[in-house]
């Protein structure tokens, strides 16, 4: 064997892998749930695997195109081995989800509907859900000279249009696209009721293809046709001339939306003029097209995979055990004092922990606290006991890996929470503002963007302090009226919210929310307050202490990220 050929192709490699998931879901005995899991998994990995691999394959291609890789092979040779194999992997996983999973998941009352078999019932409820919740925020946008091809988002739900006719401006365009909000569920569950008590389910592209002519208004719709665009999504941040990893990362972070293509997804129904036309757009060939046999995502159906109506379809939940050293111990430290205790994970619960970092928070004899962080949840509870150790005065280093692929923006955010808790201690600083003439204080680090009332989209079957939907600066955020979430609620008329403002929550507390308050107050900072009253025993958790000011004004502090984890802010549906 040569020296150039020794090393297997690592593409194909990670091909092989998928097979070997996709054998998991081909597997009868794998309990159904699961097997549509395990099929949902090699849709994701896949993902990765051309935002990644085939990105690097391909930038390999246009700089060194002669050049030999690890395997012996040149990039075009490895790039056309590797496409066939990934359209053969994705050519059966279509087959299996079409031909075995959905014909099971039906007999066992988990229903997929398609346009053609909805019940007069339950189209009256799929169009009543199109009119509400999706034509306000559905923005098609006509492709002609004045307006190019847009720039669909890396890995986003898009619709190509075929017109015929003028539109309401008169205006002749044969062509528009439609881009599908990131918000919206891509699989919908029915009401039990219309689906004769079974799991109904139906795609959004289904619901879009049904309806998407409601958008064009005399114009008469030839042809709608999904595809999603798979782009280079792998950061190249060069450490030898670096002067802030995390600045550089940041940069970085917003062009992965807009990567060089590498795949495009469409169904096998679209025509082939269709296809070529947005090829040409992304600049891709024949061989980076990949046709599917249904929706063009198919890991969005992960949300199906835990259904609480069938436990029996899914593996034995298995709960993680404490040790018996620390089952009965109300202080970790009194026990890890005595003896040392070794965690088996995951067969042994994380508990203990997070636990000992909570204790940590608290214990006056802890001076300081050091953590390293590489992944963490949304809402980790290791980061909220950092963070509470931070504003006790704890000495709090946390070193966190910035470059773990695809958490990079979730770590930075992370970062910035503990940066901004660290620089917190010292000084509390609060944004004050007044609602219904009460006044709040909120943590500045928890605060973000203050925007001038914009108007809202109405939602309905939503709780009366949820305003709606307002379109903050491209992103959709929900609007909660303060007093009125916090009981203490006014009448509001159009003219009286003209002179309010919306205060976005920090982009860090992963919520896209914006507080209704009627007046900015400024800043304030812990010193202008001589009295300070703990909160009531019965309070919210996210209503901290009260503060008294010089001239006896009472402000009640607000701690946003508690209010944005807390159910009742969460439970905007009635």
């Amino acid at each position: 064997m040569s020296d150039q050929n020794r090393l297997l192709c690592r593409e194909l490699s990670l091909l092989a892998f998928n097979r070997r998931v996709l054998a998991q879901a081909q597997d009868a005995r794998v309990p159904l749930l699961e097997r549509l899991r395990f099929l949902c998994i090699v849709s994701s990995n896949l993902d990765e695997f051309f935002e990644v691999r085939m990105a690097w394959l391909k930038r390999e291609h246009k700089l060194r195109p002669s050049s030999r890789l690890d395997n012996g092979k040149t990039p075009a040779e490895t790039i056309a081995a590797v496409s066939a194999e990934a359209h053969a992997i994705i050519q059966e996983q279509y087959a299996l989800f079409n031909d075995e999973l959905q014909p099971a998941l039906s007999r066992e009352g988990i229903h997929f509907y398609r346009r053609r078999n909805w019940t007069p019932a339950q189209r009256a409820w799929i169009e009543r859900y199109f009119d509400c919740e999706l034509l306000p925020i559905l923005t098609p946008i006509g492709l002609d000279p004045s307006h190019p091809f847009p720039r669909p988002l890396n890995k986003s739900l898009n619709f190509a249009v075929e017109l015929e006719g003028k539109d309401a401006f008169g205006r002749a365009s044969g062509m528009a696209i439609v881009q599908a909000p990131r918000i919206l569920p891509r699989v919908l569950q029915l009401p039990p009721e219309i689906c004769d008590g079974d799991n109904g389910f139906v795609f959004l592209s289904s619901i879009l293809h049904e309806y998407v002519y409601r958008l064009f208004t005399g114009m008469e719709v030839k042809g709608c046709h999904q595809f999603r665009l798979t782009r280079d999504s792998d950061l190249i941040v060069d450490e030898e001339d670096l002067k802030n990893l995390r600045t550089a990362i940041q940069s970085e972070l917003h062009d992965r939306e807009y990567g060089d293509g590498v795949r495009l997804e469409v169904a096998d129904t679209c025509p082939k003029h269709l296809a070529d036309f947005l090829l040409k757009q992304f600049n891709l060939s024949e061989t980076e097209l990949y046709q599917v046999n249904g929706p063009v995502n198919l890991t969005r159906l992960f949300s199906i995979t835990g259904l609480d109506s069938h436990p029996e379809l899914q593996y034995t939940p298995f709960t993680p055990a404490i040790p018996k050293l620390l089952q009965n111990s109300e202080n970790i430290f009194s026990v890890v004092s005595k003896q040392d205790i070794l965690l088996m994970h995951p067969f042994e619960s994380f508990t203990p922990v997070v636990d000992l970092l909570r204790q940590a928070a608290k214990d006056p004899h802890v001076l300081a606290v050091r953590q390293t962080l590489y992944r963490s949840g949304a809402n980790s509870e290791i980061v909220d006991a950092l963070v509470d150790a931070a504003r006790n005065g704890k000495e709090v280093t946390a070193v966190i890996e910035l470059r773990a692929r695809f958490d990079e923006e979730s770590n930075l955010q992370m970062a910035s929470r503990l940066q901004a808790a660290g620089e917190g201690v010292s000084m509390s600083s609060w944004l004050a503002v007044q609602a219904a003439g009460k006044h709040y204080l909120m943590p500045l680090g928890q605060s973000g963007e203050i925007f001038p009332w914009p108007g809202v989209q109405t939602v309905p079957y939503t709780q009366p302090w949820f305003l709606g939907v307002a379109n903050l600066r491209g992103a959709l955020v929900g609007v909660v009226d303060l007093a009125a979430f916090l009981g203490h609620g006014v009448v509001r008329t159009e003219q009286s919210l003209s002179d309010t403002s919306l205060l976005a929550l920090n982009a860090a507390l992963e919520v896209n929310a914006a507080l209704l308050v009627d007046r900015l107050l400024g800043l304030r900072h812990a010193q202008s307050f001589p009295i300070v009253e703990p909160p009531a025993a019965d309070a919210p958790t996210y209503l901290g202490s009260v503060y008294v000011d010089e001239q006896g004004q009472r402000w009640q502090e607000l701690q946003l990220q508690l209010l944005a984890q807390h159910p009742a802010f969460l439970g905007v549906g009635t």
